[in-house]
């Protein structure tokens, strides 16, 4: 088994002001999920502890050392810590695989490396936001100005924990808020990491802090605490459904949330069945076991004449290497723990039992290593109203149904409790537009399954979510729009 390096943990702790908290009653088991034994143990920050943290965080906001700091400055500070990220950036990347199970090379090359991209992408946007003026009559001027919401309460997921902590944070930060951040249990290592680079980079202390523990209690202490202004969730849609009906009882506070997703491919025409839309569709769902929230779940195959591409998904499934995540060769890695993988194979054996066929894949896989290592699994002809079709697996696999018309798979996909992202394919480009607009889902892929970059906005529809991550319009999360009326004729 791999050898980690134990020096490379940060001191293990909440981060609460300046100082590593740890006089919590109760604490949880750092674990990973390739290595045998606990990395240590973190607090259960409790209903007081994470109040400890609101104090802080309202007080530094309303003080103005980061709020009312210049923009520009503001800007240099998270560059500072983009430097230190950077800096850093083997350190972090050697922790993302031994808390997450994520391979080492994308680890390196996309956890720590896009989180990065999109720091210093937040930290140069912030100078450059304009406010406006209203047109009015000449005796009157209305200022629209955008102000920082307060005091924002981040709940990020395990399945990237690096890269969605960044994604909520450094917009808040940019914005001028103060942020506390409750990072995964099941991955909480990195945002340790990254609360101690914030205060090197000279961000001010207790402008961005870290409570760990679980939903239950952490979590659920931040979503009712009046004096948080703001929650943005990545998560599931079961829990984002809690946080929005506590929310709205607990101050009504701001709600952003990116839920679960059964994101489709619509494939249009079988001759489009090329080896490039092949490997788009096989990792769209294969990419890190499938455990992502927009994976491309499932296929809808318009008309006949698609076996071709089911055998051509089936054989490449089948010469993906799964294993150690430090061998650089390997494509894919274990799941994030054996219970969540337990989860996923039930869910295919429970299809299987109820007639649904498994072309491929379809158990989990013994390599050698500790780990919970899970087969890429195809399932054809699936009854449109089964299960393993309609909800969220959170694993590496690929359900496939067939309809007879294009309007038939656009109702389908519409119909769906989902609606996060989604690919078409086709040969007539004019076609895919004309279906990509009728979709109602928060990114259509065209002939491809990536799905943006920083520079695009991130979401869902309906049980998918609300709100927007990444580009300007993550701003909208974390700030509120201010009206200032004066009148220019009045004298005193």
């Amino acid at each position: 088994m791999l050898e980690f390096d134990t020096t490379l943990l940060p001191k293990l702790g909440s981060r609460i002001g300046e100082n590593v908290h740890t006089d919590s009653e109760s604490s949880f088991e750092v674990k990973s999920p390739i290595a045998e034994g606990a990395l240590g143990q973190l607090p259960i920050c409790s209903k007081e502890e994470v109040d400890k943290a609101v104090v802080v965080a309202n007080r530094v906001f309303d003080e103005g050392t980061w709020s009312r700091m210049h923009p520009r400055d503001r800007r240099a500070r998270l560059l500072n810590l983009a430097a230190l990220m950077e800096k850093n950036a083997e350190r972090m990347a050697q922790i993302e695989t031994i808390d997450s199970g994520r391979p080492l090379r994308e680890a390196r090359n996309v956890d720590v490396a896009q989180s990065i991209v999109r720091l210093r992408w937040y930290a140069e946007l912030i100078d450059k936001i304009y406010g406006e003026i209203a047109p009015s009559s000449v005796d009157r001027l209305g200022l629209i100005s955008r102000e920082p919401i307060g005091v924002v309460g981040a709940i990020t997921p395990w399945n990237f924990p690096l890269m969605m902590a960044i994604t909520k944070v450094a917009p808040a930060l940019a914005a001028g808020n103060s942020v506390i951040l409750k990072p995964p249990e099941l991955s909480p290592l990195n945002a340790l990491v990254l609360a101690d680079l914030a205060l090197e980079a000279g961000i001010p202390e207790g402008v961005f802090q870290v409570v760990t523990g679980n939903g239950r209690v952490t979590g659920e202490a931040m979503v009712r605490h009046p004096d948080i202004h703001a929650i943005a969730f990545t998560g599931s849609t079961e829990v984002g459904a809690h946080i929005m009906g506590v929310a709205a009882s607990n101050g009504m506070k701001k709600v952003s949330l990116e839920a679960g997703g059964k994101s489709p491919h619509i494939v249009l025409n079988p001759e489009c069945a090329s080896d490039q839309m092949v490997e788009q569709i096989v990792w769209g769902i294969a990419y890190h076991q499938g455990q992502v929230c927009d994976a491309g779940a499932s296929l809808i195959l318009v008309g006949d004449g698609h076996d071709e591409l089911l055998q051509k998904i089936q054989a490449r499934f089948q010469s993906l290497t799964i294993g150690n995540p430090y061998n650089l060769e390997i494509n894919l890695s274990s799941m994030i723990d054996a219970n969540h993988m337990n989860g996923v194979h039930a869910a295919v054996e429970a299809a299987a039992q109820r007639g649904v066929n498994v072309a491929c894949g379809g158990n989990p896989k013994d390599v050698g290593e500790v780990g919970a290592f899970y087969q890429p699994t195809l399932l054809t002809d699936v009854p449109q109203d089964d299960a393993i079709f309609t909800e969220e697996v959170f694993g590496p696999i690929l359900v496939s149904t067939n309809v007879k018309s294009v309007d038939e798979a656009i109702n389908l996909v519409n119909a769906q409790r989902y609606g996060l992202a989604g690919a078409v394919w086709s040969n007539d480009m004019a076609q895919a537009f004309q279906v990509a607009n009728r979709l109602r889902i928060g990114t259509v892929a065209i002939n491809t399954y990536e799905l943006g970059d920083i520079g695009t906005p991130f979401g869902g529809t309906r049980e998918s979510g609300l709100g927007r991550d990444r580009s300007a319009h993550a701003l909208d999360n974390y700030t509120e729009l201010k009206t200032t009326w004066a009148a220019l004729d009045t004298t005193w």
